[in-house]
């Protein structure tokens, strides 16, 4: 990962230097929201569902297919219709829960198992450009990059008056691909706004715990696990989000 970084930098810092002389470089930040599949992790809250159930809980599961987006990158263009270069996006998915209320030696206890995670893309691409007049203009892109995938299994559990809690942080990686559609409206010659619309394949299927938890049999390297199998993570999902241009 750091040495995709550092390619980046470079790819970067080149960009920046030929665009002060050209004056082709752009600066772009984005926001907005994604849908996520994550299909078998949602699978696995069910069988955690039925398995706590089975022992005389009640349990509901709280699930999100939903993201919020943020990015930034930069352009260089390499022709009329045709810029290249990096974007670094940061995905924040909403927290995915199972809640249990259980009856310990005759006193009410209640638990919840929480997990949030977060995403961090580093990204290369393209893009093609089709002006529809002086103001707006149509495109199509394509990125491929690294993703690191972090996320955070919290245990909190409550028996009358005691309570505890514990976290379990998991770390991962893997490769992204994203082909987009957008369109701009340039509102002066250094500003333009934008709308677009983006489809993401990602799948995390390295998702393995950072650190040692003894309490719940958690060893540093373990996967999460469904059904004694690692779990596939699928973050990928559809994106609309708006952003501004600053070209100079």
């Amino acid at each position: 990962m750091k040495k995709i970084i550092s390619v980046m930098l470079l790819v970067g810092f080149v960009m920046v230097s030929g665009a002060y002389a050209s004056g082709k470089f752009s600066v772009k930040a984005d926001v907005g929201y994604t849908t996520l599949n994550l299909g078998d992790f949602n699978s696995y809250l069910d069988e955690q569902k039925s398995m706590e159930e089975t022992f005389g809980s009640t349990a509901t599961v709280t699930k999100s297919n939903i993201a919020f987006v943020v990015g930034i990158g930069l352009d260089y263009k390499v022709s009329p219709v045709i810029t290249v270069g990096p974007k670094i996006e940061y995905i924040k998915c909403n927290q995915e829960k199972i809640h249990l209320l259980m009856d310990v030696s005759g006193t009410p206890a209640n638990a919840d198992i929480q997990y949030d995670a977060y995403v961090t893309p580093v990204l290369v691409g393209a893009t093609y450009g089709k002006p529809l007049n002086e103001k707006l203009d149509l495109s199509g892109s394509l990125y491929l990059g690294e993703a690191l995938a972090n996320s955070k299994l919290t245990v909190t559990q409550q028996i009358g008056s005691v309570s505890a809690s514990m976290e379990v942080p998991y770390d991962g990686s893997a490769l992204q691909t994203e082909i987009g559609f957008g369109g701009s409206y340039k509102i002066n010659k250094s500003f333009a706004i934008s709308l677009n619309l983006a489809y993401r394949n990602l799948v995390v299927s390295n998702l393995k715990a950072s650190k040692d938890i003894p309490e719940l049999y958690i060893h540093k390297g373990d996967p999460i696990m469904g059904a004694g199998q690692s779990i596939n993570i699928d973050l990928g999902g559809i994106a609309l989000g708006g952003g501004i241009k600053y070209i100079f």
